[in-house]
């Protein structure tokens, strides 16, 4: 999102547990650049992570 509307914090959780950002890359097929955001957007990630496979971007609420 911009202008007014947009989010200036994220919070991250591992297993119901909080965790630290430290890198974050998302594979998006060239075809969907332009296109509004969703999972159809993403590619298959080489390293699966130590996460679960979903994750929501959201307000944070602190």
């Amino acid at each position: 999102m911009w202008g007014q509307d947009n989010v200036k914090a994220v919070k991250v959780n591992c297993h119901g547990n909080p965790a630290y950002l430290t890198e974050i890359q998302f594979s998006l097929k060239a075809s969907m650049i332009n296109a509004p955001l969703s999972s159809a957007s993403f590619l298959p990630q080489p390293h699966p992570g130590n996460c679960g496979k979903q994750f929501i971007i959201d307000k944070a609420g602190y």
